[in-house]
């Protein structure tokens, strides 16, 4: 494993249900989940198959292994004793990898580490995410971390614009600010984008109270934000696409499983808890 690891954070999500077709969030989370991930199915995305290892629980968490095998080709090279000169032949080359994986079964927060070149972010997350379908009702979300957005606006002068990109919650909006239902539910829409402007006259756009709820509720999973400002007469820009939860994990990480997962959970609470300060 590298010296230093990268681990990310995004969230399984039920899709809002819009249609009487659209099924209903599970009874089960964890029943739901562990037969998406069953070790039986396999997806191929760019000439690799992706599987996951038979999850287990442990410490409270959901935890397994996603990985991919593939089938390519590589030159060797050979030195042929008979002719006395180095040859040169096309064979098969099997290339796999694999990262660790949790999943809180309750904030449906999932947390793993990253290989890079072979595993990042998004193709961790596009391969998750092809085992699921819109049959099960669930998807992947992004998450936004508010102590980022509140970092940046400290590092500006002014802001000048802000804009959320909202979606439907689900269940429902009880645990989402009110003005996300205003926004949203009172209005029989599934998604909505907010764009605010500063008004001439005025230094910034304010961050308090309804900003804070559209960056907040972009922690569970149902938003993007991005803003512009200005610092010393240069634009800065916020884009939380750009700004995925990351912890890092500066020592090399053990070799047995079990001390592995356990590194994972010492980093989701230290994002939990970041994130709730």
């Amino acid at each position: 494993m590298n010296k230093s690891t990268s681990v990310y954070f995004c969230k399984l999500a039920y899709i809002p249900q819009m249609t009487l077709f659209q099924p209903y969030p599970v009874e089960n989370f964890e029943d739901a989940i562990r037969d998406i991930i069953s070790p039986d199915k396999s997806i191929n995305r760019y000439g690799r198959t992706w599987r996951f290892s038979l999850p287990r629980n442990f410490d409270g968490f959901l935890a397994g292994k996603l990985g991919f095998v593939s089938v390519g080709i590589e030159k060797k090279t050979n030195y042929d004793e008979q002719a006395m000169d180095f040859t040169e032949e096309i064979v098969n080359a099997r290339q796999s990898n694999y990262v660790y994986w949790i999943l809180d079964l309750h904030t449906h927060i999932l947390t793993f580490e990253t290989k890079t070149p072979d595993i990042r972010y998004q193709s961790f997350r596009g391969a998750f995410e092809g085992f699921l379908d819109y049959t099960n009702g669930m998807e992947i979300e992004d998450l936004v971390e508010s102590t980022q957005f509140n970092d940046w606006s400290k590092s500006v002068d002014s802001i000048l614009t802000f804009t959320a990109n909202l979606r439907a919650p689900n269940p429902d909006y009880s645990k989402h600010p009110k003005l996300v239902g205003q926004i949203l539910e009172n209005t029989n829409a599934d998604k909505a984008k907010i764009v605010l402007k500063k008004a001439k006259g005025y230094g910034s756009l304010k961050i308090e109270s309804t900003i804070q709820d559209l960056v907040k509720y972009g922690e569970s999973g149902y938003s993007t934000i991005s803003a512009c400002g200005e610092k010393d007469g240069r634009t800065k820009i916020f884009d939380s696409k750009k700004r995925i939860p990351v912890e890092k994990i500066g020592e090399p990480l053990p070799k047995d499983d079990n001390s592995i997962w356990k590194i994972l959970i010492s980093a989701y609470n230290k994002f939990i808890n970041r994130s709730c300060s």
